[in-house]
């Protein structure tokens, strides 16, 4: 590895435990799950996949992990229709049809 990239990695690191010293145990324990997850994301052998992220303004950012953009529409659509069928399950059956 590049010794500018190393430095830059090291930085960008370094910034970002700063930024979760001050999350309370629950939050960083979730993080520390979505981390291995991201990594097993970048490291599995085979499948396309993406890493979506939604901010409280509706912001999406979609982050390719070997897949292309047509394949993240796809993995955006399938998403869709889990969040829609997970959030339906419980309800009462008049809100399905809404």
């Amino acid at each position: 590895m590049d010794a500018m990239i190393k430095q830059k990695l090291k930085t960008e690191w370094a910034d970002t435990l700063t930024l979760l010293e001050d999350l309370s145990d629950d939050k960083r324990m979730h993080f520390a799950l979505l981390l291995s997850k991201l990594a097993k994301c970048y490291v599995e052998d085979g499948g396309h996949k993406a890493v979506l992220l939604v901010d409280n303004n509706d912001h999406l950012m979609t982050i390719s992990v070997g897949a292309s953009e047509m394949e993240c529409m796809e993995i955006l659509n399938k998403a869709q229709e889990v969040m829609g069928a997970v959030v339906t399950e419980d309800a009462p059956a008049r809100e399905m049809f809404n």
